[in-house]
């Protein structure tokens, strides 16, 4: 389920133009943290309580991969 659910996040992060061409997340503004929450809601099925989200999540693919991965997992 891990390679699905990242990968998921990885084309949503293509999808709203916010990888560099190195493939790595670019800046994050306030606007594109609530289009990011928004897609990993219907991607995933799930809704996201603004009391969990924190900022840390969107410093790196790998950091909003593994908050999708916990997302999927039901840990929230």
């Amino acid at each position: 389920m891990t390679p699905d659910v990242d990968q998921t996040v990885r084309d949503i992060l293509e999808k709203l133009r916010l990888l560099d061409p190195n493939g790595k997340l670019t800046m994050v503004d306030s606007l594109s943290v609530i289009d990011v929450v928004q897609a990993l809601e219907t991607a995933l099925k799930v809704k996201i309580p603004s009391s969990i989200l924190e900022m840390d999540y969107f410093k790196s693919i790998e950091s909003l991969q593994a908050f999708a991965r916990d997302l999927a997992s039901g840990e929230y």
